[in-house]
C-alpha cells in the first residue's frame, strides 16, 4: 500500500478516534450543564447513572486509544520528512499519553463513579477506610495524569520544532493546530461557555482538540503522496 494511502486512512482513523472518545466523555458525565458547573455536576452524573453506561465509557477508553495509536502514524508519516528520529519522539510521546490517558486514566473514571455512586448509599462517607480509598484512587489517577503530561510535552515539543525549523509534508501555518497546545487552550475557554453544551465542551476538550487536528491534517494532506515531498508553503 503507498504511504499516501496510509496517510489518508490513518487520518480518518485518527477522527475516528476522537469521536470516540468525545462519546466515551459522553457516556461518564454527559449532561447539558454549563462549563463553569463541570466539577460537581460531572461528578453527580458518574455517582447517578447505570452501571452499564458508566463501564460503557470506561471500556471506550482503551478502543479510544487504539484508535489514536494508529492515527498518530498519520502524524508520523507528516513529519518523517524532517526527521524519522523526532518525528518517532513525537509518535511515542502521542502514543503513550493516550495510552496513559485514554486507557488506564479514563478507565479508572469507572471506579471513581463506584465510589461516587457507594458515597450516595453510606450512612458515614467520611469514615477513615473511605475517605482513604478514595484519596488513594485520586491519587493513582494523578499520578497517571502526571507521567501522561511529560510524555505529552516531549512530543508537543518535538511536534513544534519539526514543522517550525524542519521540512515536513506540513505548512508553518500547521502550528496553530497542534493538538496537545489545543489541550491547554480550550478548557479555560470552554469554562464560561454556559448550558447547554458547556460542560461537554469542558469535559471532551481533549478529544475536541485531537478533532480539530486530524480532521485539518487529513483534508490538508489527502492528496499529498509521502514519497515525494512537495515544496513547503510559507
Amino acid at each position: 500500500m503507498k504511504e499516501h494511502r496510509i496517510l489518508q486512512i490513518t487520518g480518518l482513523t485518527g477522527i475516528m478516534a476522537a469521536l470516540t472518545g468525545f462519546i466515551a466523555d459522553w457516556l461518564l458525565y454527559g449532561g447539558f450543564y454549563g462549563g463553569s458547573e463541570f466539577g460537581t455536576v460531572s461528578r453527580e452524573i458518574m455517582s447517578r447513572i447505570s452501571n452499564a453506561r458508566l463501564m460503557a465509557g470506561g471500556l471506550l477508553g482503551p478502543i479510544e486509544a487504539g484508535l489514536y495509536i494508529v492515527g498518530f502514524r498519520h502524524m508520523f508519516l507528516a513529519l518523517k520528512p524532517g526527521g524519522k528520529i523526532p518525528a518517532a519522539i513525537t509518535f511515542g510521546g502521542l502514543s503513550w499519553a493516550v495510552i496513559l490517558g485514554s486507557g488506564a486514566y479514563h478507565s479508572a473514571f469507572v471506579f471513581r463513579g463506584l465510589l461516587l455512586r457507594a458515597q450516595n448509599v453510606l450512612a458515614d462517607p467520611q469514615v477513615a477506610w473511605f475517605r482513604s480509598l478514595t484519596a488513594d484512587t485520586l491519587q493513582y489517577m494523578h499520578l497517571l495524569y502526571n507521567v501522561m503530561f511529560v510524555t505529552g510535552l516531549a512530543a508537543t515539543v518535538t511536534f513544534l520544532w519539526l514543522i517550525l525549523f524542519r521540512k515536513t509534508l506540513y505548512p508553518r501555518w500547521m502550528v496553530l493546530f497542534v493538538p496537545t497546545l489545543w489541550v491547554l487552550v480550550l478548557p479555560p475557554v470552554t469554562r464560561h461557555i454556559p448550558a447547554p453544551l458547556g460542560g461537554m465542551l469542558h469535559g471532551g476538550s481533549m478529544n475536541l482538540s485531537f478533532l480539530l487536528y486530524f480532521t485539518v491534517s487529513t483534508f490538508l494532506l489527502w492528496k499529498t503522496g509521502t514519497e515525494k515531498e512537495n515544496e513547503r508553503p510559507e
